[in-house]
């Protein structure tokens, strides 16, 4: 799936809907998933119908569902194929922007 191509809302109804289908798929209401995630039942009505949703509420939910570490997977550099691109690579890595 090219996520480039869509919308924000798009991407964020995506990731709305994987969620309630883990949850079913766990067997879970949204009334279970509220109470072993501590997050309201109202947020996460909102968040399977829209996709809105806090990121402390989003890993709450991911937690509840044995989903957290898929959170690692973010923001984690491309593995790099090509070896003379690594050598020309500078070694430190960028702590803050400057301008």
């Amino acid at each position: 799936m090219n996520l480039t191509l869509m919308t924000d809302g798009e991407i964020l109804k995506l990731i709305a809907d994987r969620a309630k289908t883990v949850r079913i798929s766990h067997d879970l209401r949204q009334s279970d998933l509220s109470q072993k995630s501590a997050v309201p039942l109202s947020s996460i009505r909102v968040f399977e119908r829209s996709g809105k949703i806090s990121l402390v509420y989003l890993i709450k939910i991911l937690r509840a569902l044995s989903l957290v570490e898929e959170l690692d997977k973010l923001f984690q550099h491309a593995e790099i194929d090509d070896l003379k691109s690594a050598l020309n690579q500078k070694k430190d890595v960028k702590k803050r922007v400057r301008k």
